[in-house]
């Protein structure tokens, strides 16, 4: 004997409803760890655009890895690196990462440079990103959370160092085609900086499970961006 449920009208507005905000939500908040993998050695290939010149070309970094030690002072929403041969401080290790160019800029360069759209160390934990500002050589920081496990669209993500401040925002999705190639959905992300005034510095594309596929370098003015409270 088959049984057939008959489903009211209204129930199956309901469930449709229901499918289409949950699919709207996964628009508007997204996994930012699936958008930017972080792995040891591998070269980042993308297209590099530079806003004032219209200068295009093909660009490549390497992302290296640091295993920290994590150190006591740890909190839910901040690293602390352990930087002293003392083990009595060290809780554990995490993986820390940040991105170089392929080649020294200049002859007498004894290291190559850290470079990429956040120019900071980073580090996921849970999925939250972690970043940090400085970059003494011995990896002396304090790395802070700047992007939760989902990311929300036109939310704006702040981190502070003093009056300087620079800030990143999801603003949707878009197909890119790099040589010739389509990335299809990339995540796209403004990039503004605050020190005086507000700029918006750079628009970065990520695809999925790949992650930086262009970068564009601005120096667009924009209104003045409020500093985060303390």
């Amino acid at each position: 004997m088959k049984i057939i449920i008959v489903m009211h009208p209204c129930k199956y507005a309901v469930v449709i409803l229901s499918m289409l905000a949950l699919l709207s939500c996964s628009r508007n908040a997204v996994s930012f760890s699936k958008y930017f993998p972080l792995e040891k050695d591998k070269k980042v290939v993308f297209l590099r655009t530079i806003d004032s010149t219209n200068y295009a070309f093909m660009d490549t970094l390497i992302c290296r890895e640091y295993i920290g030690k994590v150190g006591r002072l740890s909190r839910p929403w901040s690293i602390f690196l352990w930087h002293d041969s003392a083990e009595a401080g060290v809780t554990g290790t995490i993986p820390v990462y940040y991105f170089q160019q392929t080649k020294k800029d200049t002859a007498s360069e004894t290291l190559l440079s850290d470079h990429s759209f956040m120019e900071r160390l980073l580090c996921f934990k849970d999925k939250k990103l972690f970043v940090g500002f400085e970059w003494s050589g011995q990896y002396d920081t304090d790395l802070r959370v700047l992007l939760p496990a989902r990311v929300r669209k036109n939310f704006d993500y702040k981190h502070r160092n003093g009056d300087y401040w620079r800030s990143f925002e999801f603003t949707g999705f878009e197909t890119v085609v790099v040589n010739g190639t389509a990335y299809k959905d990339c995540l796209k992300m403004d990039v503004f900086e605050t020190f005086g005034h507000s700029y918006r510095v750079a628009t970065v594309w990520l695809a999925k499970n790949i992650g930086l596929v262009k970068w564009s370098v601005r120096n667009e003015k924009v209104p003045f961006r409020s500093l985060p409270k303390e």
